[in-house]
């Protein structure tokens, strides 16, 4: 029976070092005020010709997080479906999906705000048929996603970035795994991730005054008398950018003034060991 385990986008948020004192609040407590708001969406199905409404189950549920200390948790009730004709023992889909958020430390239990999408379960087409008695894969879809908007602070009062990890290659029987970072998804959506298998890692800078929606989307499908297993892991981070400090006017011309100083202290050596060379 193949085992659905997916576990993924990981999101973690450091402190801001660009704040002057001690940093007590996590990175979204400060610079995300309206909240996280967390989603997924699943699908069963018996995939075959001349389908039915009976061979399909769904799943959604959304959640918010405002307040520090609250948990958002995201996680339609767990679907079962079995084929209409099938072998007895292994075939059945059955499957849980789940997204999660949790402010960090001091109010929450992780040291670092955290975002986890996660989905497990079964699924086997071993002598699957659906309702209308054809031969019928099982089939799995995952859609989950989180969002949050940076606060329209001055620019440099919330520096920070989004680190996506590599994305590993599809294993046999999965036919999409794709991850994308959006910006400002329902008024001018612009794509500043897309991750496809064997993505390597990316970096986003988040801004303020904007809007960033991560979504994940995963598919497995296990043909018709086929049964393997499969697994799934993807981290993700979200944390603060040091500012480079900028080099005054002062340093400038004194490195400018240095090196024109050195230049000419070659000049002059250079031209009295040619003096001395002629003399000679």
């Amino acid at each position: 029976m193949s085992r659905i385990r997916v576990f993924g986008a990981t999101l973690l948020a450091l402190s801001l070092t660009a704040f002057s004192g001690a940093q007590a609040d996590t990175y979204l407590t400060t610079c995300a005020t309206n909240g996280v708001l967390v989603s997924t969406t699943g699908t069963v199905t018996y995939d075959g010709f001349l389908p039915d409404p009976a061979d399909t189950k769904n799943g959604s549920d959304t959640d918010t997080a405002i307040l520090p200390g609250t948990i958002a948790f995201a996680s339609p009730p767990p679907l079962t479906l079995f084929p209409a004709t099938g072998d007895p023992k292994p075939d059945l889909i059955s499957a849980q999906f789940s997204s999660r958020f949790e402010f960090g430390t001091p109010t929450g239990t992780t040291s670092q705000d955290s975002f986890e999408f996660a989905a497990f379960g079964s699924a086997s087409a071993l002598g699957a048929l659906n309702t209308n008695g054809f031969p019928a894969d099982a089939v799995v879809t995952v859609n989950s996603s989180a969002e949050f908007s940076v606060d329209p602070v001055p620019v440099g009062s919330c520096p920070g970035k989004i680190e996506l990890a590599a994305l590993r290659a599809l294993a046999p029987y999965e036919t999409k795994l794709s991850v994308s970072v959006t910006e400002n998804p329902y008024t001018l959506p612009f794509v500043v991730a897309l991750q496809s298998p064997g993505s390597p890692a990316q970096t986003v800078i988040v801004n303020p005054g904007t809007i960033y929606k991560i979504d994940l989307t995963y598919k497995m499908q296990v043909p018709f008398g086929i049964d393997p297993p499969f697994s799934l892991t993807i981290p993700y981070t979200v944390e603060a950018v040091t500012p480079v400090p900028a080099m005054d006017t002062r340093g400038t011309v004194l490195l400018v003034f240095m090196i024109a100083s050195s230049a000419l202290l070659f000049g002059l050596r250079a031209q009295a060991r040619r003096a001395g060379a002629t003399q000679g």
